[in-house]
Formats: C-alpha cells, structure tokens, sequence
C-alpha cells in the first residue's frame, strides 16, 4: 500500500475513533485530513471523501451544530452519486449514517442518505435478498412520516410489508401504511391494504400457532371494522365485525377482547343489526366481570335497558336496569341518571301491581352517546422500528481499495425481481446528482418531473381527484377476494357461547324434551328470567348454560351446569372456584348418583328438575 493510502486508512481510523470517544473537534480534524489525502490522490477515492464528509456531518450533530450539519450532508451526497466499488459496503455504511441522523431528528439529512443507500442497493444487492432493501425502506418511511409527507410515507411502508417475510413485521408495516393512507383521506387504499395484512396473518409460513394466527387477525379486523363502518362501506365492516366477535376468544387480554366485542356492538348498532348486536352485549356481561372493564359492562347494560325500553319489552328492560350501577351513570352524566331512576321505579311499581310497564318514554337520543362519536379515530401512534446495531464487518477501513468485496449472505424468499423492480420503479424516484437543499426536500420530493422512472413518484400529496397510482390497482381490483362469503359469515355468526334471554313471559322455542329447555321452562314458571347459553357441549367448563335471575333489590341468582356423567360433575366444581359469578351453583348430573361425586362443598349436586327448589 503507498504511503498516501496508509495515511489516509490512518486519519479515518483516528477519526472513528476520536468519534467513539466523543472527541468530536479531534474527529472533525482528522476527517478533514482525510478528505484532503483522497481528493489529491486519486478521483477513485471520491467515495471514501464522501463518506468523511459524512462523518464529519455526524459529528456537528454531536455538538448541536445543526445548521452546519445539512451542508455537510449535500457534500457527502455528491461525492457518492457514483459508487464505483463495493456498492453494498457502501449501503450499510450509509444506511447506519442515516439511522445516526435520525436518532439527532434531523430527517432531512436522514433522507438524502437513506435514498442514496436504497438506490444503491436495488441496483447492487444479490436478486436472492431484498431484506437490506426492506430495512431501509421502512427507515425511510418513517423518516419521512416525522417530515409530515405521510403519503411518501404510507407508500414505503407498504413497499416494505410486500418484502418482508416475518408476519409479526409484515403485519406491522402494513398496518403503519394504513394508518397513514387513513390520515391522508385514502380510505379505499388504507382498507386493501388492512385486508391485505389480514391475509398475510393467515398465510405466512412462519406462524404455524393457529391461535397466533388469529390473534394477528383479529387485530386487524378490529381496525378495518372500526375505521370503515361510518364511510359507507357498512358491508365490509359486518364481514369483519363477525370475524372480531369469533376470534376474540383467542386474546388472552380480557380488557382487549371486552373492548374489541364492545366497538363491535357498536358497529353492528350503526348499521341497524340490533339482534346480533344485543347478543355481542350479552356477551361481555356475562364473561367480563373485571374491574378494569366495569366501564363498559355498564355501557353495554345501559344500551340494553334503552333497546328494550324503546321496543317497549319493558320485563327485559327492567331486568338490565336492575343491573345498572346508576351511581356510575351519575358521575357520567346527573340528568340520564335521574331518568333512568325515575324509568326505574315506575317499572318496579307496575311490577308489585302483576304487570310491568310504565308511561315514561326512554331512546337512545338521552344517551348522549351517538355511535359516530364513540367510534371516533384515536390520535394512534404506529409502530416504529429501532435502528439495528451496524455491522462491525462494514467498518469504515474496510473501505481500503485492497478490501475484498463484501457478501452478504442472508437469503431470503423474494418476490419475482422483474415485479419488485417494476414497483420500485413506479414508487421511488433514483437519486438525482443535484441534492436539494434542506428548505427545498420536500418541495422536490413532490414536483420532481425530469426523472424517467418517477411515473408518480414518492412524495407526491394527491388531490382529492387524484386516483391511486396503477402500481396498487392489482390490489384494489382483488380487495373484495379478501372478503368472507356469505357462507361463511353465516357461520361466524353463531358463537359457541352466546347467550340469549327468555323472560317469563317468552316461550322457549326448543322441542319437548331437551332437559335443558325442561329446566328453563319451570324456571320461567316460577317467575325466573333465564339466559341459555348456547354452547355445542353440555359441559364446557366453568360457564353456565343456564343462569337465571329474580328480584331487583335483593336479586337471586342461579348459575345451572350441566353434566353427562359424575367425573364430568366433579370436574366442573374444580373449575367453579375460579368463577367470581355470585349465586347459587347448581350442577345438574345426567347420568349417575350424585352421592357418588366429589365436589365442592359451596355447589348444590341434583339430577331432578324438583330439586331446583
């Protein structure tokens, strides 16, 4: 090596190093020097000044130079408009460059860098790998969601989902491109890009965990039902609802399931299916009795009592106000709670008389509580991805021109390279040799026109006339393939473990002897309102299949399980303990003596109807 090389791998070892000690005015100096060697040795060596330039840019920033930093940056970027050797050394060291300025919120810097990184990495990494250009492709989407060029933004992130093989990711990244396409009034988009996160979820070949599967699933289906019911697309958000309902059970969070099955009430509500949506209500009554959800247990009670205050059911309206903590109601809103005393008492009333009903009209409009409003969007952060640690096999002597050429050798599973080139093409404008100025980056990101590639380049902020760029009209032709059909939306309607109500005065529409129905009725007969739970086994834990209330001072309860054989029996008082239901506990053995069964000393063992009693 001749002396100028070796001094000049010297001066960038001294810079690094002043940099990794935070000598940031030794460093300056030393990459200064650099600079100076390489540009009177050789025009080969223009990369490695360009890259000095950037690290004496990094190191402004270090001590809050700011308004030194950009200039540096566009001085860098013109020396490295050409990559003559090494092009993937380059992209890492310029993406991690890139990183570096966004962790310092400099974003503009961060974007002229990651650009050049991406430009050279779709024309140089191996056809095999496109995970160094999704990395940085998502790098440069959220650099330029924190400039406010959202739609730049949404398009890169969507870019990145396609590469991205991981689903926890993918799913991510798509999800971010929705939320940004929403913000930017594309909805059409956002909802194929959700659908297309949905399918991703259910298809990916490294999730092989069905209830994982569904849990991603179910996430996404909270966001397409709950964004797009109030934007006539009213089909679209039932088809997911019903997919939110039945696969909410996978959540092991039951603050998230209790929230999820609520706003799919609501939506249900807003498209006028009140009976599946009571049956949604029902079910979080029933299932959630945690505190930290009490809120909305009583919301959906309130929404009940108002239902069948409105339908003039005023048995089954009276029974949900009985449940009602009008306290709660009270700090919510004084005037609703003092009606629905009033709603209250005159209903008690008319029952001690033999007959319950009341003159007082009740609707939704005294809730104060329109749908639209509940289902207002959340200031929502997206997710964001920290930056990887660099390579420590991409240090910057590794730039030496006796260095071999860098492999990377991660393969992944890409798409075909003519379709990703073709999509980059029609997204992302290759860097131009002039870099903008720092007032001028966004400006140019919208209006650059003398780029060949750029049919409708990144940045671009549509009209409202504005149709989405052909390159996503392959999705939008196939959103609706996404959809389930109505097979099977008529199946997802039918949870296993739906409850319905039946009051005194509503015959059990069950053929005669189906013992389940047998005890309902008598209940019935002896003033009880009763709730079946329509479950496929009748034994199934600690849920009843039948609960059944009286009173509305001091209200009774029944809690009856069902059980074939006395191991059934026994096991079903093991898992009562864990139930918080208060009433009494009454299992109802099939088959056998129910002597023979050990079980729990607070539930009630009995294998005739007579014995309810």
């Amino acid at each position: 090596m001749t002396e100028p090389l070796l001094l000049l791998n010297q001066r960038i070892k001294e810079g690094k190093q002043a940099l990794f000690e935070k000598e940031y005015v030794v460093a300056i100096k030393a990459f200064e020097e650099a600079i100076i060697i390489g540009k009177n040795f050789s025009p080969t060596l223009d990369n490695i000044v360009g890259i000095s330039f950037g690290n004496i840019a990094l190191a402004l920033a270090h001590q809050e130079k700011n308004d030194l930093v950009l200039d540096y940056v566009l001085r860098a970027a013109d020396h490295l408009s050409i990559i003559t050797e090494k092009p993937l050394v380059y992209t890492s060291i310029l993406h991690g460059l890139g990183l570096d300025f966004q962790k310092f919120n400099l974003h503009d810097c961060s974007i002229i860098l990651l650009k050049i990184a991406l430009d050279i990495a779709r024309k140089n990494a191996p056809e095999q790998d496109t995970r160094l250009i999704s990395i940085i492709t998502r790098q440069l989407a959220f650099s330029y969601s924190e400039i406010r060029n959202l739609y730049a933004s949404a398009k890169l992130f969507r870019i990145s989902g396609d590469l991205e093989e991981q689903a926890t990711i993918a799913v991510d990244l798509y999800k971010n491109a929705a939320y940004l396409y929403y913000k930017e009034g594309v909805r059409e988009e956002a909802l194929n890009i959700l659908e297309t996160a949905f399918d991703k979820a259910g298809i990916i070949g490294d999730i092989d965990n069905q209830t994982e599967i569904a849990r991603f699933q179910v996430t996404i289906s909270y966001e397409i039902m709950k964004k797009f019911a109030s934007h006539g697309l009213s089909q679209r958000a039932l088809a997911y609802s019903e997919i939110c309902i039945n696969k909410s059970r996978y959540l092991k969070d039951s603050i998230s399931t209790t929230k999820i099955l609520y706003e799919a009430a609501l939506i249900l509500q807003l498209i006028g299916n009140f009976w599946q949506r009571n049956n949604v209500l029902r079910q979080i009554i029933i299932e959630d009795k945690s505190q930290e959800t009490e809120r909305i247990r009583q919301r959906a009670i309130l929404l009940l009592a108002v239902h069948f205050l409105e339908i003039e059911n005023f048995s089954e309206a009276y029974f949900y106000l009985e449940q009602l903590s009008l306290e709660k109601i009270n700090e919510i809103n004084p005037q609703l709670s003092q009606k629905l005393l009033e709603v209250a008492k005159s209903l008690e009333k008319s029952q001690q008389r033999g007959q319950i009903q009341t003159d007082l009209r009740f609707s939704r409009s005294d809730l104060d509580l329109p749908v639209e409003k509940l289902l207002e969007d959340e200031d929502e952060e997206f997710v964001t991805f920290s930056a990887p640690e660099k390579p420590s096999s991409l240090e910057l002597e590794e730039l030496s021109v006796n260095l071999q050429t860098t492999q990377i050798t991660e393969k992944l599973k890409p798409p075909s390279v003519e379709s990703l080139q073709a999509l980059f093409d029609a997204e992302i404008s290759p860097i131009s040799e002039s870099i903008p100025t720092s007032e001028a980056i966004q400006e140019t990101d919208r209006a650059q026109t003398d780029e060949p590639l750029a049919t409708d380049e990144i940045g671009v902020q549509p009209t409202r006339e504005t149709q989405i760029d052909q390159v996503f009209s392959a999705h939008q032709e196939t959103a609706n393939s996404h959809l389930p059909s109505s097979n099977d939306i008529l199946e997802l309607i039918q949870p296993s473990n739906q409850f319905v109500t039946h009051t005194a005065d509503e015959p059990l529409l069950e053929p005669e002897g189906n013992i389940r129905y047998e005890v309902g009725r008598r209940l019935q007969r002896a003033g009880w309102s009763v709730h079946l739970n329509f479950s496929t086994d009748i034994h199934h834990g600690a849920e009843p299949d039948i609960l059944a209330e009286k009173g509305l001072i001091r209200k009774k309860k029944k809690l009856i399980f069902f059980a074939e054989h006395v191991p059934d029996a026994e096991i079903c008082s093991f898992l009562l303990q864990s139930n918080p239901e208060a009433g009494e506990r009454i299992i109802y053995l099939l088959e056998g003596n129910p002597s023979e069964a050990d079980i729990s000393s607070h539930v009630k063992i009995i294998n005739r109807i007579d014995q309810l009693f």
